[in-house]
């Protein structure tokens, strides 16, 4: 059955998929583009061969109602919850407090996250998992240069997060560089 929840759905076969799916070329034909987009979705989370002309309108129609509801539930997420995941309480939280002048330890903090979310924006999905990383954390947990380095347990921990916490995250940040940006326009 195709997953009708975010929660259902890794932050690793999500980006997996859009590795392998998600910059298709148009063929031209806007119709036969929706078809095999649905069918390679269906295919790559339930993890069955492509279907054949007899099962191919039943599948289509798992799959849109799928989108549907995935598409709703986005739109709907908060990122401003508190979350129960593997065994414990996350919280999405500032890598960094200004609490007055920014140190010199802050700043290169400040540039390392900058240049993860270039690469996410560049379009490297796997930017994610470092963003996860250091935005989502133990319930009182400081930010820690570790917890982004690639190969530590964290980030292979964030592979496995709900796609719903991972989106959650995603637009925290979004929200906050967006917020940065505005306060620093010259007037």
């Amino acid at each position: 059955m195709t997953p009708t929840k975010l929660s259902q759905i890794t932050l690793q076969q999500w980006v997996e998929y859009y590795n392998r799916h998600g910059k298709i070329i148009p063929s031209g034909s806007p119709t036969a583009d929706l078809v095999a987009d649905l069918v390679n979705r269906w295919c790559w989370f339930t993890g069955q061969p492509a279907p054949d002309q007899e099962q191919l309108p039943d599948v289509l129609k798992e799959q849109a109602a799928a989108d549907a509801r995935l598409k709703k539930e986005q739109a709907e997420l908060n990122y401003n919850n508190t979350f129960l995941w593997n065994d414990a309480v996350w919280k999405i939280a500032p890598v960094l407090q200004f609490p007055g002048r920014m140190t010199r330890a802050e700043f290169e903090i400040s540039q390392d996250i900058a240049l993860i979310f270039s690469d996410l924006q560049d379009g490297k999905q796997e930017a994610l998992y470092n963003i996860c990383a250091a935005f989502m954390r133990y319930e009182g947990e400081t930010y820690s240069s570790y917890l982004v380095d690639d190969d530590n347990d964290r980030v292979k921990l964030m592979k496995s997060l709900p796609l719903d916490m991972a989106l959650c995250v995603k637009a925290y940040v979004e929200d906050s560089i967006c917020i940065y940006l505005e306060s620093i326009k010259v007037k």
